[in-house]
């Protein structure tokens, strides 16, 4: 048997044939919202899809993953929310963003975690789907990676190329491979200071 068609077997003995489907249907449509050179176009392009992304959310061309095993109504951005362009969302799992996030290009946010099918790994990796909440106002660095099961706290941010594997606390600040925090914003006195500020409680 050819590649394609082991592929194929693995992918509709994985899927089913109605996420294949799903996924020839929306994938275009996916494809051409990212074209649509105009915010508002897009956003009521995702809405219609089922996604609860409110209207004044400024959407760049962002690429949307595994639709056809998740759902766009996986998703959720709040208000005067900004997510850059080359942002990949995985709506695999449910994905939740807060008032006035703002996500930097090329960042990736992932819900859920698996080898593919015809992987050796596939024992060793079971799938694991646990969704992503960033939370209001906080601030995700170009190309950071967030990984599924993970909550941003408020106001916190998320340095460029980071890998955050672990929930971020409100008002911290994390960088590095993986994330850790390197010092926190005092919302008192509008300055990065090095230790947690009395409102936001100690980090974990």
């Amino acid at each position: 048997m050819s590649p394609f068609l082991s592929l194929l077997r693995a992918k509709v003995a994985e899927r089913g044939w109605l996420a294949i489907l799903k996924y020839v249907v929306l994938n275009p449509v996916e494809m051409a919202a990212r074209w649509i050179p105009y915010s508002p176009l897009r956003v009521l392009v995702v809405r219609a899809l089922g996604a609860d992304v409110d209207l004044s959310v400024l959407l760049y061309p962002v690429e949307f993953l595994n639709i056809d095993i998740g759902s766009f109504r996986n998703l959720a951005i709040g208000p005067y929310s900004h997510i850059n362009a080359r942002v990949m969302i995985d709506l695999r799992g449910p994905v939740r963003i807060g008032e006035r996030v703002s996500i930097g290009a090329g960042a990736t946010i992932l819900s859920h975690e698996a080898a593919p099918p015809l992987s050796p790994m596939v024992d060793f990796l079971p799938e694991r789907v646990d969704g992503v909440t960033i939370e209001r106002g906080a601030y995700v660095g170009a190309g950071a990676i967030v990984l599924c099961g993970v909550t941003i706290g408020e106001m916190a941010v998320v340095g460029a190329g980071a890998v955050v594997t672990k929930d971020v606390p409100p008002y911290a600040v994390v960088a590095g491979v993986p994330a850790r925090v390197i010092e926190w914003l005092d919302p008192a006195t509008k300055r990065f200071v090095p230790t947690p500020p009395a409102r936001t409680g100690r980090a974990a």
